[in-house]
């Protein structure tokens, strides 16, 4: 006890009532400094809740335009593949009517 009234700096009063006082109000002192930094850190905890909301939306608008772009991607080489196809065809059935030609 005695340790504590020293760290309170009564120790040469001697006054239980004036101790108890002083360490309520070093009490409320810190429940005071709890609740500011209560608010303080609550406060960048909605910064970082805001910023993760608008990192997540931002995210799938790349992720939208990624696959707007595969999609794309996927139609370009579509359209090669049909174009290959035609131009396989075409060499194969050019000989076989020319052939059907010179049969009449």
């Amino acid at each position: 006890m005695k340790e504590k009234i020293r760290e309170l700096g009564l120790a040469g009063l001697g006054l239980a009532v004036t101790v108890k006082d002083k360490a309520r109000s070093i009490g409320r002192k810190l429940i005071r400094k709890g609740e500011a930094n209560e608010k303080i850190l609550s406060h960048s905890k909605q910064k970082f809740v805001a910023g993760a909301h608008f990192a997540g939306k931002e995210a799938l608008v790349i992720s939208r335009k990624s696959l707007q772009m595969l999609e794309r991607e996927l139609k370009k080489l579509e359209v090669e593949a049909r174009k290959a196809e035609k131009v396989i065809k075409k060499t194969i059935r050019k000989p076989a009517r020319k052939k059907a030609k010179k049969r009449l």
